[in-house]
């Protein structure tokens, strides 16, 4: 039997020697791998080095490259660590003793006083509310653990209980003390979860601290949220990333260039629930109390990594106009939106601002 292209490519010594620099980033739907696969030239040196953590309760990757003393990149490394771990500990929702539970379980009671990353994370998420005429909205909590995604529902919650759960969720409900730097709760139940901001404020705090170290040519991988220095391993050749296509994991959707920028993927195919034979995703309207559900994925290549993981939450509820108003307002900003067509061999695209499809869709995904 003809052996197609593609297959071809994984007998081939130059497939092993992409893998060799890939990085599998099973939870945003994305891979990233360099460039040369398209282009005819020796294939770059693999990383100096590499480092494989635990944090954000998903598996993260930092490769690094060039004339990089190995003291260097272990003290940038065990810094990197330790800020994100922090601010791990200080958002993590589902940690009864991290600040942000404390906050939740005492704001309706009295003005819960913040630290400085908190409250920073807070603002963060206020801006990101008006910028996305509130498609975006970290008080989402109570929707969340109405769906049963902060605690197990056997049966689809009832009109009644989604509109009880409405009643608690609005950032301008929010009274926030900019001098005392506290946050109350008026309505008794508000809760925040920065589930859709946490990693791209992570790869903004990363990108400090990588900086700080003097590091010019890495690749971040965040549990799919990426971050790729402006360098690259072989000038004129970006990185690339490989979008997974929901509906088969196994193949590719688009291949995107990466240089100089934040990625971030955002969908329902990997955390979702069964009830009472439905399908739910995680991310929610919190203007209809209803999960979104028009899109397969969004994915989002913008400069700023707090924005590459806002908005593909944000594009994925508030669809087209969202996406074209974001495009339009931040430079080398663009979306992928992936339309959910069940039964169809490839999914409907749409591209929106600063973003060109590199590869065919369906391109084969590169296993290990």
């Amino acid at each position: 039997m003809p052996t197609s292209p593609a297959t071809s490519l994984q007998r081939s010594g130059l497939f092993r020697r992409v893998i060799r620099y890939a990085i599998i980033l099973g939870l945003g739907g994305v891979l990233a791998y360099l460039a040369y696969l398209r282009r005819p030239m020796p294939a770059p040196a693999g990383p100096t080095h590499e480092y494989h953590f635990f944090v954000f309760n998903t598996a993260c990757n930092l490769q690094v490259w060039g004339d990089v003393a190995s003291a260097q990149a272990n003290d940038a490394f065990r810094e990197l660590n330790a800020v994100l771990q922090n601010l791990h500990d200080t958002i993590n929702v589902f940690a009864t003793d991290s600040e942000l539970s404390r906050l939740n379980q005492q704001a309706h009671d009295h003005p819960v006083v913040c630290s400085e990353t908190l409250w920073d994370i807070i603002k963060a998420a206020e801006e990101a509310w008006l910028l996305t005429d509130g498609a975006f909205d970290v008080t989402v909590g109570p929707l969340m653990q109405t769906w049963g995604f902060h605690g197990q529902s056997a049966a689809l919650p009832t009109e009644a209980d989604i509109a009880a759960a409405r009643q608690k969720v609005g950032f301008d409900k929010l009274t926030l003390d900019q001098e005392q730097r506290s946050v109350s709760f008026p309505i008794p139940g508000m809760r925040l979860d920065f589930g859709g901001l946490a990693k791209g404020f992570a790869l903004e705090a990363s990108s400090v601290v990588l900086s700080k170290h003097g590091l010019k040519v890495f690749l971040l991988d965040l549990g799919g949220n990426i971050l790729a220095s402006a360098k690259t391993p072989t000038p004129g050749q970006p990185f690339l990333v490989g979008i997974r296509d929901p509906c088969s994991p196994d193949r590719l959707a688009a291949t995107l260039e990466l240089q100089g920028a934040c990625i971030s993927t955002s969908g329902n195919y990997q955390r979702f629930r069964l009830i009472d034979g439905k399908k739910v995703g995680h991310l929610m309207d919190p203007r209809t109390g209803y999960p979104g559900d028009f899109w397969a994925g969004v994915t989002v290549r913008t400069p700023r990594g707090l924005h590459s993981d806002i908005f593909s939450t944000a594009v994925f509820i508030g669809g087209v106009d969202l996406a074209q108003k974001l495009a339009k307002r931040y430079p080398r900003t663009g979306f992928l939106l992936l339309r959910d067509s069940p039964g169809q061999p490839t999914l409907p695209q749409e591209t929106i601002g600063d973003l060109k499809i590199v590869t065919p869709s369906g391109m084969p995904h590169l296993q290990q």
